[in-house]
């Protein structure tokens, strides 16, 4: 009886082998898969602004990740009523800011009027001149290109208030 042996080495040829392409895809949804890439990591943030000690407003709050410190992606705001109170959002109501270092940005409106006009005195002054009026939170405050604040997110982290100057 004759036995044929196959020879070893063919029978790595025959098996069916991944492209490079395959290998390389694979390797990548493995470590994105270990990393835990569910996306951005977002803290609720919440805090005070203050005037000179006391609480001011309305007016609005932006955290600007700071590129200069290693953090990227989307700004969070908040609006904060004439308690000072904000609650950042970067996508829905509450989920805060992103983790890290942010350039932070508040600019004041004018004090509310209720709903209609003012009276100031005797005089009536309509929304368009209580709009002209400036707001009691500095212009400075506002500088989009160069803050004057900024603040760390941190998990867990404790209130971020401010407590601003005229």
């Amino acid at each position: 009886m004759l036995v044929f042996r196959q020879d070893p080495r063919a029978r790595l040829q025959n098996k069916p082998r991944l492209s490079p392409f395959a290998v390389a895809s694979l390797l990548i949804l493995s470590v994105l898969m270990m990393s835990g890439c569910g996306g951005p990591k977002l803290t609720p943030v919440t805090g005070t602004v203050r005037l000179e000690g006391e609480p001011v407003g309305p007016g609005v709050i932006l955290f600007q990740p700071d590129k200069n410190k290693g953090n990227e992606g989307k700004a969070a705001m908040g609006n904060f009523g004439e308690d000072g109170v904000y609650a950042l959002k970067t996508y829905e109501e509450g989920d805060g800011a992103l983790v890290g270092h942010h350039k932070v940005i508040i600019r004041g409106f004018p004090p509310s009027g209720g709903d209609g006009d003012q009276v100031v005195g005797d005089r009536p002054i309509d929304n368009a001149t209580r709009w002209a009026q400036e707001p009691e939170i500095s212009r400075r405050y506002q500088n989009a290109q160069d803050p004057l604040l900024s603040a760390e997110v941190v998990v867990g982290g404790p209130p971020i208030d401010f407590d601003l100057e005229r």
